[in-house]
């Protein structure tokens, strides 16, 4: 068959740009859909990508002068140097499924990546490694996650100050009538319970503000995804326009995810702007939570919940429309999958895990309040913030010794050291030592002491290693009564 004769479903070598001398090795597009047929010739000195022809076992059979090129510029004896740790598992798997793959690699200290597609030749049993440098590909991909981090965290911070402003309204306005006398009895019973909703809502809102720095790791409770779903709603719509319906499908009998709530709302915050700019005004984006589970390459045991944010009315759409690095980051943390939705739906499901039954059972065992009769010292240099965790601790039994400051704590410990069971202590105090330059000071006496670090900053703003030590824990403010309760209850009996 003469070249120009060549079916276009097949491979023509001479669409492929000859390497001119001192050009680069490979810029990254130069393999851009490139598929071999089974028929493609096996000689490829001249392309300028590098190419390698290894055996079932990995072994190289060939390598062109792209590759040698490349292995003498990077400094390296041969280019399997460059390979991930699962190269050989990956080339077995290529020749099994008879499927072309790719695969990633950062190899050494991560600053330059690579791209290996492995093209299988079952008559030979052998595969066609082509590789392209995607360093530059992912810095650029990198800046893009960031200015959609930086999109998503001014449009979430807007609607986040705006809800917090309504709590506040909420907590005003109830206290101030009952401060003013207008509420009794029953009443003045309903604004408390107003006011306690109002203030749960504004700690997760906290939290959220919290999660946009993406500081931390998530913290994985159950979470009933229904309710934040629920509670998220009017904020969603805000964020989107007014011109894109959002309409909700939710199964309520479904168990728990084991998630972060404010993580799933930044998640949920990503997808649903990606998908909204594929949706003309008019259009409808659909928010579906259900049991529907993931297409997974092997066997997977794990259940999980499917969040579905997909659009409707707009263009039929290229799968690229909805590349984004946030939304994968996001799903990973929470220990989840994702898939790009097909036409005529358009969009991602997003797949978080279920809580078992297992989990669910200890999730209620930890719910007691945690009593006691055990000594604490809880330091804390705002005075009603002190004062609301002293009350706490006694409602529930427990002995308070109290100090307003590092320096007012080492007195204290000198009187009371001897029956002092936990030491509860805020983190960052203007005056004299911090909480934990305090536990350290304590422990010099009594190496068996616990502490509990309390702060409204994060643990690793407030000078926490990524991994507390034995005896240690800590809590995020605004602090639940009973959280703190349940804490000190643990922390007490190790």
């Amino acid at each position: 068959m003469k070249e120009m004769d060549r079916p276009q479903s097949a491979w023509n070598p001479l669409s492929i740009k000859e390497k001119a001398p001192g050009e680069p090795v490979g810029d990254g597009t130069a393999f851009a859909g490139l598929v071999p047929d089974s028929g493609a010739p096996l000689t490829v000195e001249w392309l300028s990508i590098p190419v390698l022809l290894l055996d079932a076992n990995g072994s190289v059979l060939h390598r062109n002068l792209a590759a040698k090129e490349l292995a003498r510029a990077l400094q390296v004896k041969d280019l399997q140097a460059l390979f991930p740790e699962d190269f050989e598992s990956q080339l077995r798997r290529c020749l099994q499924r008879s499927q072309a793959a790719r695969v990633n690699s950062a190899p050494g200290n991560g600053r330059r990546r690579f791209t290996w597609y492995l093209v299988p030749d079952l008559e030979e049993g052998r595969v066609q490694v082509h590789g392209i440098e995607t360093t530059e590909r992912h810095r650029l991909l990198e800046r893009l996650r960031k200015a959609e981090e930086l999109e998503m965290v001014g449009r979430l911070a807007g609607c986040v100050a705006h809800d917090l402003a309504n709590n506040l309204t909420v907590l005003q306005g109830h206290l101030g009538m009952v401060q003013s006398g207008q509420h009794q009895g029953p009443s003045a019973e309903e604004s408390v319970r107003q006011c306690l909703r109002a203030t749960e809502r504004a700690g997760e809102l906290v939290r959220q503000l919290f999660a946009l720095r993406g500081i931390e790791a998530p913290t994985l409770r159950p979470v009933s995804l229904a309710h934040a779903l629920g509670g998220f709603s009017g904020r969603l719509q805000r964020l989107l326009g007014e011109d894109v319906e959002v309409t909700f499908q939710i199964d309520p009998d479904l168990p728990p995810a084991l998630s972060d709530e404010g993580r799933v709302q930044q998640l949920l915050t990503a997808a649903a702007l990606r998908v909204r700019s594929t949706i003309p005004a008019g259009g409808t984006l659909t928010i579906e939570l259900s049991g529907r589970q993931p297409f997974l390459d092997g066997e997977e045991s794990r259940r999980f919940l499917c969040l579905g944010i997909c659009g409707h009315g707009g263009l039929e759409a290229s799968r690229s429309t909805l590349e984004c690095e946030l939304v994968p980051s996001l799903v990973a943390q929470l220990q989840g999958v994702f898939e790009v939705a097909a036409a005529p739906e358009f969009g991602w499901r997003l797949f978080l895990p279920a809580v078992d039954a297992e989990s669910e059972d200890e999730t209620r065992a930890s719910r007691d309040p945690g009593c006691g009769t055990e000594t604490v010292l809880l330091v804390e240099d705002e005075g009603p913030v002190r004062s609301i965790l002293r009350m706490a601790l006694e409602r529930r039994g427990y002995h308070v010794v109290e100090a307003a400051s590092g320096v007012e704590a080492l007195a204290v410990w000198h009187q009371h050291h001897d029956r002092i069971a936990l030491l509860v202590t805020d983190m960052v105090m203007p005056v004299g030592l911090s909480g934990r330059e305090l536990a350290e000071q304590f422990r010099i006496q009594n190496p068996h002491l616990r502490a509990l670090y309390v702060s409204g900053y994060t643990a690793e703003a407030a000078g926490l290693p990524v991994s507390l030590g034995a005896g240690e824990g800590y809590l995020r403010k605004p602090v639940d009564p009973d959280e703190l309760t349940r804490a000190v209850r643990a922390m007490i009996d190790g």
